[in-house]
């Protein structure tokens, strides 16, 4: 039965129909309003299988063809007064750009975006409230206001993720930012020696002698000394105990263990000494991480790390925690809040884009590091380094995923987040589990938590 402006109903088995809309964003609209009607007990229960379902199946039958006329007037044609049925992506015109839970600035930040960030649009405009700005539904879902956002553009690739970028530390007596790459140029500022700079690495060449900066403007590339990323790379689905070479002609390399004595590790390609080598010994579950999850092990003592898929290891490689005087928490968290990269600074320390970040606790984070290469070894200011590589896979891999165009995304009670189990060394007994595990600290609200880890002295130095 076809009603009007394209929606449409159909009697299945006794005591089901479904309803939808031709158009997939009117179909989504109406999701909602069947959501609400659901709660209503005016109206008969609704089931709504998900917002992208082809269908939406409703119970029981008596006069459920008044009651769907009842909830269409409610609806209304998607062509006047309500959103407009409009796909496609809006760039982000502002540095940064809060997205919120709702269409108000009182609601909860859920992530952030960066300008020239493509965001997906699911809803191109929602009613707003009388002197209210007016929003824009994107895909996560969230919100942002429209006056931040440029106009509806077909879809397209998002910009390049922070792997994409390079690295370098200013030298002695510091540089100069020029807004073109000429020395004549209008100066846009001087950064002081020892700060970490991110570049773009498309366009090194370009103009030769010169290096370019992200938020734009220009460097001479003799100012700085560029760092080359470590070439560590993790095991997929390692099989049984690991043993990863710190020094050597076989450094880095991830050999299976045949034995293990005090003084030294036997495997497949040789004897090593204990000092030698980082011991990757799968581990069981904690009783408080739920079954089938995603789930981290960092062993401090090995200065390794194991990601699990609920009982089953799918990867494992070596990391970077504290040193004595700023160790990393030992515990069982979970990830807060994924950002794709950040600036990080603290006492002795200023780097900016740092990659690939999970905070699990208070400032601590697993992250990527350009700017040291002895991982197996503790020398960080408290965070989980990784070399670059690493920690680009276990951010992809981890849940929640990062809508496309989001810079960041605070986790959400309904969410799969991360599970993160700090501890002293792997054969921790199963019953310490339980009484080690710490709750990210309270705060009053997401917004709070990303100012907070926006400026955060987590991880990270000149010297790892």
């Amino acid at each position: 039965m076809l009603l009007r402006s394209g929606y449409a109903i159909q009697l299945q088995e006794p005591g089901q129909a479904s309803i939808g809309h031709e158009d997939p964003l009117a179909h989504a609209r109406l999701a909602a309003v069947f959501l609400n009607c659901a709660q209503n007990p005016r109206f008969f229960p609704v089931s709504v299988p998900s917002r992208q379902a082809p269908n939406l199946l409703l119970t029981p039958p008596i006069m459920i063809l008044f009651q769907m006329a009842l909830i269409l007037a409610a609806a209304g044609p998607v062509e006047s007064g309500g959103a407009s049925a409009e796909l496609g992506q809006r760039v982000v015109l502002p540095r940064h750009l809060n997205l919120y839970q709702c269409p108000s600035l009182q609601c909860a930040v859920v992530g952030s975006a960066q300008r020239g960030g493509r965001l997906d649009v699911e809803v191109s405009q929602v009613p707003p409230a009388e002197g209210a700005a007016e929003w824009i539904e994107l895909g996560g879902p969230a919100f942002a206001r429209e006056a931040q956002l440029g106009p509806l553009e077909p879809m397209q690739p998002s910009p390049p993720l922070p792997e994409d970028y390079r690295h370098g530390v200013v030298r002695r007596g510091g540089l100069t930012v020029y807004e073109k790459p000429d020395l004549q140029a209008r100066h846009h500022g001087l950064v002081r020696a020892g700060r970490d700079l991110a570049l773009l690495s498309g366009r090194l060449t370009e103009a030769p002698g010169w290096l370019e900066r992200p938020a734009g403007g220009f460097v001479q590339e003799g100012r700085v000394r560029l760092h080359a990323p470590s070439a560590l790379e993790g095991i997929h689905s390692p099989k049984g105990a690991l043993a990863f070479v710190i020094r050597g002609p076989h450094r880095y390399d991830s050999l299976p263990v045949s034995d293990v004595s005090a003084a030294q590790v036997t495997t497949g390609v040789g004897v090593f000494s204990r000092s030698e080598v980082r011991l990757a010994i799968p581990t069981a579950r904690p009783r408080s991480i739920p079954p089938g999850v995603q789930w981290i092990h960092v062993d401090l003592e090995q200065q390794v790390l194991m990601a699990y898929e609920g009982d089953r290891p799918v990867f494992a490689t070596l990391v970077s925690t504290g040193k004595p005087l700023t160790p990393t928490t030992p515990g069982l968290f979970r990830v807060y809040l994924k950002s794709r990269h950040d600036r990080m600074h603290g006492d002795g320390y200023d780097v900016e884009e740092v990659p690939s970040i999970l905070y699990f606790h208070q400032g601590e984070a697993l992250h990527g590091a350009f700017w040291h290469d002895h991982f197996g070894n503790a020398v960080t200011h408290g965070c989980v380094n990784l070399s670059p590589r690493d920690a680009a896979w276990l951010f992809a891999w981890s849940l929640p995923v990062l809508p496309a165009g989001w810079h960041s995304r605070v986790t959400q009670a309904r969410d799969e987040a991360l599970w993160i189990w700090v501890t002293h060394h792997a054969s921790r007994p199963l019953e310490t589990a339980a009484s080690q595990e710490r709750q990210p600290t309270r705060r009053s609200s997401s917004e709070q938590v990303m100012r907070r880890c926006k400026w955060s002295a987590c991880g990270g130095a000149s010297d790892g």
